[in-house]
C-alpha cells in the first residue's frame, strides 16, 4: 500500500507538521515524551480491502455523546461514539465518518478517539472526553467545516449551545440560507493548540463526504499507542 506521509510530531515544548501531499493515504505519527501514538486515517483509495480493521475496536456509532473507557476489549460499544483506553493496553481504536469530525485525544498515560457531528457536539461529547484527560493533545481528522441548515430542531439546538455566534445568514434575491461554522464552534471547545488538518470531506475528493455524493462509504481512522504487542504491524508496512 503507498503511503502518504503526513508527520505529525508533539512533545511537551513544541508541536511540527509536516505535510507531503498528492499521495492516497493519510499517516499520522505523533510523539509525546519517551512513547508515541500513531494515528492513521484511510481514505477512499486506500480502502481496496478492510485488512486495516483487523484487531481494531470500532463503536456502534449512532450520533451520541456516550464515551467508554476500554479496558478489556469486551465492553458494550452500542450507541456508542467515543473510546479511550490507557496506553498500557495497547489497543487499537477507530472510528469511521463521513462529513463528521473524527478527533484524537492523547497525553503520556491514555488515548482516545470521539465521532462528533452537530448532535454530539451540542450533546457534549467533546466536554466529556476532554474531562477524562489531563492536558491531552488533540488532533482532529479532516471533516466537512461548514454547512447549511434549516431553522428547525437542529437550529434550535446548536443555538441553545451557542447562540448566533457560529451562524452566518447568507441572502440571495430569492432565498436565505443560514450556515453552521462547525469548525469553529468546535475549535472553541477544545484546547488552544490542538492541531487540525486542513482538508474539508466535501472539497476533497479522496475522502468519503455524505454531503458531496451521498455515499455510503466512510473514512477510517485509527488510532494506537506504537508497540510491538498491538497486533497490527500491517499499519505501518
Amino acid at each position: 500500500m503507498q503511503v502518504t506521509c503526513i508527520i505529525y510530531h508533539i512533545s511537551l515544548r513544541c508541536t511540527t507538521l509536516y505535510n507531503a501531499n498528492n499521495l492516497p493515504n493519510t499517516y499520522y505519527i505523533a510523539i509525546i515524551a519517551k512513547m508515541y501514538y500513531q494515528i492513521k486515517v484511510f481514505d477512499l483509495p486506500s480502502q481496496r480491502d478492510k485488512l486495516f480493521l483487523d484487531n481494531v475496536i470500532l463503536p456502534q456509532q449512532t450520533h451520541s455523546s456516550r464515551i467508554v473507557e476500554i479496558k478489556t476489549g469486551k465492553e458494550d460499544l452500542h450507541s456508542c461514539d467515543g473510546i479511550f483506553t490507557e496506553n498500557t493496553n495497547a489497543f487499537a481504536l477507530g472510528i469511521k465518518t463521513a462529513d463528521c469530525a473524527t478527533i484524537c485525544f492523547y497525553n503520556k498515560r491514555m488515548y482516545g478517539i470521539i465521532h462528533a457531528g452537530w448532535r454530539g457536539l451540542v450533546d457534549g461529547i467533546v466536554e466529556k472526553m476532554c474531562a477524562h484527560f489531563a492536558e491531552p493533545h488533540v488532533f482532529v481528522v479532516p471533516f466537512m467545516h461548514t454547512f447549511e441548515i434549516q431553522k428547525d430542531n437542529c437550529y434550535r439546538r446548536i443555538y441553545n449551545k451557542f447562540g448566533t455566534k457560529f451562524f452566518e445568514i447568507v441572502k440571495n434575491k430569492y432565498n436565505t440560507h443560514v450556515l453552521f461554522h462547525f469548525h469553529d464552534a468546535l475549535a472553541s471547545l477544545l484546547p488552544k493548540d490542538a492541531v487540525f488538518d486542513p482538508r474539508d470531506t466535501y472539497k476533497t475528493p479522496m475522502l468519503a463526504s455524505w454531503c458531496r455524493n451521498k455515499s455510503s462509504t466512510r473514512n477510517y481512522t485509527i488510532i494506537y499507542e506504537h508497540s510491538p504487542q498491538i497486533g497490527i504491524r500491517h499499519l505501518i508496512q
